[in-house]
């Protein structure tokens, strides 16, 4: 047990030691909407509907829609994170490890979400042979992310806990404004596979009625601050 404690805090001072290097993807507020189709685990189909915020200084939100008509308001920043639960109206407070649960029966992660609003990154080794390696600094699912290319890759490899494994494809990049982004992308792993693509993308966020369902039930919840945060950087999907 002490030595199970001892690498755990070995662990945490080795992370702590690193600097942090975000690899921002998107460096522009845009509002994206983008959709999945899955066979998961269960070998069950499985839809998500996601609509995304990105803020450049306020915390990014995702609205979650799935097959099972259950829906999400997930809103995180570097500092703390939190659920509204739907149709319950229940906000869950959420710890780091709490990312790697999996989002309804869908092959995706929390943690999916917050790479992509966040990205934090410890900074590459001088030495390292293979510059296209990203080394997650707080993910609990992925600790390595792999691409083919750091400009339009067409691929990306996803490594994380228990020899976990999921490769990724992107198709038809295009710019949007200031900011290229696949229009389609492929997931493919050992247990589970399925698509996702890019719907709309927006400068200013459209009406969207859940947010006016949640509109009552947010309006006593203290949000974050609009303080001055670092720059975050997606990495996988992108939504409105």
């Amino acid at each position: 047990m002490r030595l199970f404690v001892f690498l755990i805090l070995f662990t945490f001072s080795l992370l702590f030691s690193q600097d942090l290097c975000p690899k921002p993807w998107i460096q522009e507020d845009l509002h994206i909407h983008f959709e999945g189709f899955f066979i998961n685990q269960k070998n069950s189909r499985v839809h998500i509907d996601v609509s995304w915020k990105h803020k450049l200084l306020e915390p990014d939100s995702f609205l979650v829609y799935l097959s099972s008509k259950k829906s999400f308001l997930f809103v995180t920043s570097p500092e703390q994170r939190y659920l509204m639960i739907q149709p319950e109206n229940v906000k869950r407070q959420l710890a780091t490890h709490h990312l790697k649960e999996n989002i309804g029966e869908t092959p995706l992660h929390w943690d999916d979400l917050e790479l992509l609003a966040n990205a934090e990154f410890l900074c590459a080794d001088s030495s390292e042979k293979n510059k296209y390696v990203l080394r997650t600094a707080f993910s609990q699912t992925w600790y390595s992310l792999q691409l083919d290319s750091l400009k339009f890759p067409a691929g990306l490899t996803m490594r994380g806990a228990k020899n976990s494994k999921r490769e990724v494809y992107f198709y038809a990049w295009k710019k949007y404004g200031e900011t290229p982004l696949a229009s389609m992308i492929k997931i493919e792993a050992d247990s589970y596979s399925g698509v996702l693509w890019i719907h709309s993308i927006y400068k200013k966020a459209p009406l969207d009625p859940l947010k006016e369902n949640l509109k009552k039930s947010v309006k006593n919840l203290i949000f974050f601050p609009k303080a001055r945060r670092k720059v975050k950087s997606p990495l996988i999907f992108q939504l409105d």
